[in-house]
């Protein structure tokens, strides 16, 4: 049997020659061995023989970046009504731009306490005389409610993030996997933020401060393009757009292409171990090249262990920059966007730090 270290699924194969498989299972538990060593003394750092490489960073930034996907703003719909007419989106963009900006114009809130100030009390504007219109199911409510009504739907809207389905396909649009599928809890959400020091910040609020990010900057072109202040709606959607365009051309390609170069260097190790037998008998040439295939072996055997250590280094430094924020810094949008700004940072670093290791 084969078995994944990361996600515990196990491949039964039949027929493999015994010379092969002996050494496969040596071969494949000694960088595995001496990792889980090192890391015995690492107490609250990532592990590289249960997680990939800089996982706790790279959940951070999915969840950052991936949360305006259509299949979680689609969950959140059905975990609100199953009815057609649901769309929170839609409600929570109108809000924003009729209520939360309208709370700015008025001067009740600078636009830095819009990023500075927990996601609750930046959006709320607990007005009787402005109003706005809502797709959440609640029939003439839903018309013309005030500002201050409003916000009592949206919040029970935004309490289903508890919903299994939603933690599903927030999972799954970040990539958190358990057994080849979408989590079924905030588990690993939180084992990320314990790990950067970020334990005291809730995993839901910093989904739902996420899931809403994307919203408030749409609703903000959108409130500035209702008052005819086109430059600024445009200006607000290139940013956005050039922004999209970095993240999707921020793919390291050595941390998407370790793990399969990691698995073809093993098995090609393991497949060439029974010809090593035959090099002792040709003579010296054939002791040479046994020789270097120990080498080979030595050096890929290392690569792990090494990683582990990148690993903890980055987990360490991001952790420490993290470590002098209040406890709800992640209800903040100024919050998600430092934490995706040291993450990035982190994983280039750890990127580059990789790639050295071969």
């Amino acid at each position: 049997t084969i078995e994944d270290s990361y996600t515990g699924q196990v491949r039964v194969v039949d027929n493999v020659p015994l010379g092969v498989g002996f050494s496969g299972s040596l071969i494949s538990n000694i960088g595995y061995g001496v990792t889980e060593l090192f890391e015995q003394s690492y107490q609250n750092v990532a592990s590289m023989t249960s997680q990939p490489f800089a996982e706790s960073l790279r959940e951070l930034q999915a969840l950052r970046r991936n949360l305006n996907d259509a299949t979680v703003i689609e969950s959140l719909n059905d975990a609100v009504s199953n009815a057609d007419e649901i769309d929170v989106a839609r409600s929570l963009d109108n809000y924003i731009r009729e209520c939360t900006f309208v709370k700015i114009a008025l001067g009740e809130m600078t636009k830095e306490e819009l990023k500075i100030l927990p996601w609750q009390q930046a959006l709320q504007f607990n007005s009787s005389i402005y109003g706005t219109r809502l797709y959440l199911g609640n029939g003439a409510a839903d018309e013309n409610p005030t500002c201050a009504q409003a916000w009592t739907y949206i919040s029970t809207a935004l309490a289903n993030t508890n919903n299994a389905t939603v933690i599903q396909a927030v999972n799954r649009a970040a990539g958190i996997m358990s057994n080849g599928i979408p989590a079924g809890d905030f588990g690993g959400v939180s084992q990320a933020l314990n790990q950067l020091n970020l334990a005291s910040n809730d995993a839901h609020d910093f989904i739902r401060a996420a899931i809403l990010y994307p919203i408030v900057e749409k609703a903000a072109a959108g409130y500035y393009n209702d008052f005819g202040d086109v430059s600024n709606a445009v200006m607000i959607n290139q940013a956005i757009s050039q922004r999209n365009v970095q993240w999707s051309a921020e793919q390291t390609l050595f941390m998407t292409t370790v793990r399969p170069m990691l698995t073809f260097f093993e098995g090609f190790i393991y497949a060439i171990t029974p010809v090593m037998g035959f090099l002792f008998v040709i003579g010296i040439f054939g002791i040479r090249l046994a020789v270097r295939y120990f080498q080979t072996l030595l050096w890929i055997q290392l690569w792990l262990p090494v990683m582990s250590i990148c690993n903890l280094y980055i987990t360490m430094s991001a952790s420490r920059e993290m470590a002098s924020y209040s406890a709800d810094f992640l209800t903040t949008f100024y919050g998600l966007e430092r934490v995706d700004d040291v993450v990035s940072t982190w994983i280039a670093t750890g990127g580059m730090l990789c790639a050295a290791t071969p």
